[in-house]
């Protein structure tokens, strides 16, 4: 906890919560002037970005590629600054800069203690958004361990708070599914890329994923409905935004090949609420079909 590189997390903790003692208008545009000097000065960071926009999007333009991953990086940067709302304020004043839209059928999902698996994808306001939930549902979530001993003592205590419980990756299914089945709703990540056989290639914009379908099991054992959750800053409003979607319908299917294409379909619809908060930089597309070229291939001595 006190080698000199953890002495450098402290200290590095210490700055940020210093910076968030600003007014959140000050903290927003210095966070926003450092999105654009990141995006600007540390392109090759946002090279895995860019290629994916490319194999999503194809008609889209370099300039308007550039004009998304620009505008991500000022709004995650926000986010950024904003973490330490997490450890030097009150559940009240952070539940005030969040807007919830269709929360009350959640809630009453959770007072008949139905199954539910909310579908959620890496978005600038992840993790405000999953905190935001625990306070007014009982949520249980996954949890992967942070490689600094610091980051991984502060994060577990402050994701333990509230009504919420975390479970390791490796836990048993069964014990999820209790937990599921008990009125307890999961937060679930659908665009992370597992590989075969835990995935299942399914058509994603203009290119193809490897969706994972282990959320079509759980839900079926359990007997559990399916909400994507949305989740996002406002840099205009300077409040998180999360939003309910309808639930899938006749979610999951039969076939390992539908329930991927259904949780592409998802992760597409939580995308387009605002492509500028998805966090594109992620190499969500590295498996291929056998043969097939990577998307990253060459990513490190390119000049993209």
């Amino acid at each position: 906890m006190f080698t000199p590189r953890q002495l450098a997390v402290w200290l590095g903790l210490c700055a940020l919560s210093l910076i968030w003692l600003l007014p959140v208008r000050l903290r927003d545009a210095l966070a926003c002037g450092i999105g654009k000097a990141h995006y600007r000065y540390a392109r090759r960071h946002f090279r895995a970005g860019r290629r994916n926009l490319r194999a999503c999007f194809p008609a889209m333009s370099a300039a308007e590629i550039d004009a998304l991953l620009q505008e991500h990086s000022m709004t995650q940067w926000c986010v950024w600054l904003d973490l330490p709302a997490f450890w030097m304020s009150s559940n009240g004043r952070r539940g005030a800069r969040t807007v919830f839209e269709g929360l009350e059928i959640l809630q009453a999902r959770a007072k008949a203690e139905q199954p539910t698996v909310l579908l959620v994808c890496h978005n600038a306001a992840l993790e405000h958004a999953a905190h935001a939930l625990k306070g007014v549902l009982p949520v249980v979530g996954y949890y992967k361990p942070f490689k600094s001993p610091v980051l991984e003592w502060l994060f577990l205590r402050l994701r333990k708070r509230g009504d919420s419980v975390m479970i390791g990756r490796d836990t048993p299914l069964h014990g999820l599914i209790k937990a599921v089945r008990g009125g307890r709703q999961l937060y679930q990540m659908i665009d992370e890329d597992l590989g075969v056989p835990a995935g299942e290639f399914a058509s994603f914009f203009s290119t193809e994923l490897c969706t994972v379908i282990g959320t079509g099991r759980i839900c079926r054992v359990a007997g559990a409905a399916a909400f994507p959750v949305f989740s996002g800053y406002d840099r205009a409003e300077r409040c998180y935004r999360v939003r309910v979607l309808p639930p899938l319908d006749d979610f999951p299917a039969a076939a390992r090949r539908d329930i991927a294409q259904q949780t592409a379909q998802c992760l597409e619809a939580l995308i387009e609420v605002d492509r500028s908060q998805f966090m594109w930089c992620q190499r969500m597309l590295h498996t291929r079909r056998d043969g097939a070229e990577s998307v990253y291939a060459g990513i490190r001595t390119s000049a993209d």
